[in-house]
């Protein structure tokens, strides 16, 4: 055995460093010859400070591998693993091709998403008759439109809308699909306390693997998971917004292993207070920084994952923003936060609580026309050209015209122009002068002159 130079070192000291691991130690226990100083070590450690004489009758067990490695002054066992290279998914390229319809054409996606319970809650409050019956009419009479797939590439439903039928007998997700619609799916179950200051967590990740692979085989190409957080002058709090980071980066591994593109929600909420858009955006910023560091954490291919903010707004009890400065909020959030290589983003209108009971909206906006000019401000409020895609997801405030005229008694045809009729509206809107979901191309204000941002206070919302 060669004499260790940190022994050298510790000789000069009268000090011994009795925990070295030799690999050609001989069996039994050793002890060092400096009476006092070493205690007894293992059969494959040995002291060579003065020289070392084999002791058979020493038994002491050997010490801890973490304590043996810092006490040689080496790094741990665990932390010197190699890293491996990335796992070969089968599903990739036809969840990179589904990321990219989702974003990149100009359409945007129609959520239906909501749970039997809250589906029921609304159409009653709509004045219509929240029975199972109703629920598969509504959903038939969306998907059943003529020409929805030129205004969404992607429609979000639930478990129980997977399974339901047209009356020719044919399944939802396959009438979607031959549209061109990529059929989606709400995997969370709902949100639970976090905390005693209101916050809450995301369900479902029990038994997801399972649900993931039935989801597939129905026609979901991308799963959708919501995270609320709640933002106010003392909130939110670490462990809230770990927690929602954490738990969406877990649904998002789960959905890739099985073929689903992960459409991640993250979403802010204001609480009652008077706390300011610039709260508001840094929450954002703090947030989403944290939901990106978790997906990639998790080996999570940020190449097929779609994004879902909401818009930067302050507190109810704050001075009314511009929606110029919501815009400029918003963008300013996503442009420092996420990285290149996600496809894009579907910019929520607000936050809509889809819980059991409630389904609400921000106050502003509230139609779907003011989300979609919304969403043609924040477009052009990126610095520059953004390296992602941004389109436009609609839930209840694009249905809302067609409940009304269902309730009132119209026939079928009428309630479907009435919602086509309001979804090209909103699409038109949020248009602007580029086609939703395009990628954002620098626009001259006259011909020769500089490409002009939105952060120069020039601009005004038409």
């Amino acid at each position: 055995l060669m004499r260790d130079p940190r022994h050298e070192a510790a000789a000069a000291q009268g000090e011994c460093l009795a925990a070295i691991d030799w690999p050609a130690a001989p069996l039994g226990g050793q002890r060092c010859r400096l009476p006092g100083r070493c205690g007894p070590v293992s059969s494959q450690s040995m002291c060579r400070l003065r020289g070392a004489s084999q002791c058979s009758k020493i038994s002491a067990q050997r010490p801890p591998a973490a304590a043996t490695w810092r006490t040689a002054g080496q790094s741990s066992p665990e932390g010197m693993k190699p890293y491996t290279i990335e796992k070969i998914n089968p599903y990739m390229p036809e969840m990179l091709a589904v990321a990219q319809a989702l974003v990149g054409s100009d359409r945007g996606v129609l959520d239906i998403g909501a749970d039997a319970e809250t589906l029921s809650t609304w159409l009653r409050r709509g004045g219509v008759g929240g029975f199972h019956e109703d629920r598969k009419k509504w959903r038939r009479l969306l998907c059943g439109a003529q020409g929805l797939g030129e205004l969404f590439s992607g429609a979000i439903l639930d478990d129980e809308a997977l399974e339901e039928l047209t009356d020719e007998g044919e399944p939802l997700p396959e009438l979607l699909s031959k549209e061109g619609i990529a059929v989606g799916v709400r995997v969370d179950t709902g949100f639970f306390p976090l905390n005693g200051y209101g916050e809450k967590g995301t369900d479902g990740l029990i038994a997801l693997e399972d649900r993931c692979r039935c989801y597939y085989e129905r026609g979901a190409r991308f799963a959708q998971w919501r995270s609320v957080v709640v933002c106010s002058m003392e909130l939110p709090t670490d462990v809230a917004v770990w927690e929602s980071a954490a738990r969406l980066a877990a649904c998002a591994k789960t959905c890739q292993a099985f073929g689903l593109v992960p459409a991640v929600e993250v979403a802010i909420s204001s609480a009652p207070g008077a706390h300011s858009l610039d709260r508001a955006a840094y929450v954002a910023e703090k947030v989403y920084s944290q939901a990106v560091q978790q997906l990639i954490e998790h080996d999570v291919n940020i190449e097929a994952v779609v994004f879902l903010p909401s818009l930067c707004l302050p507190g109810p009890e704050a001075a009314p923003p511009r929606p110029l400065e919501v815009a400029e909020s918003t963008a300013r959030a996503l442009w420092r936060t996420l990285p290149p290589a996600m496809p894009g983003v579907l910019l929520l209108p607000g936050v809509e609580h889809l819980e059991s009971t409630t389904v609400e909206t921000a106050a502003w906006p509230s139609s779907a026309a003011e989300v979609a000019t919304a969403l043609s401000d924040v477009r052009e409020a990126v610095p520059g050209a953004a390296p992602w895609a941004i389109a436009l997801s609609l839930g209840p405030s694009l249905q809302a015209p067609a409940l009304a005229a269902w309730a009132a008694g119209r026939e079928d045809a009428e309630i479907q122009e009435t919602f086509l009729e309001s979804s090209a509206q909103a699409m038109a809107a949020g248009a602007g002068e580029q086609a939703v979901g395009s990628r954002r191309q620098p626009q001259d204000s006259a011909a020769g002159a500089e490409p002009s941002s939105a952060f120069d206070g020039e601009h005004c919302l038409q």
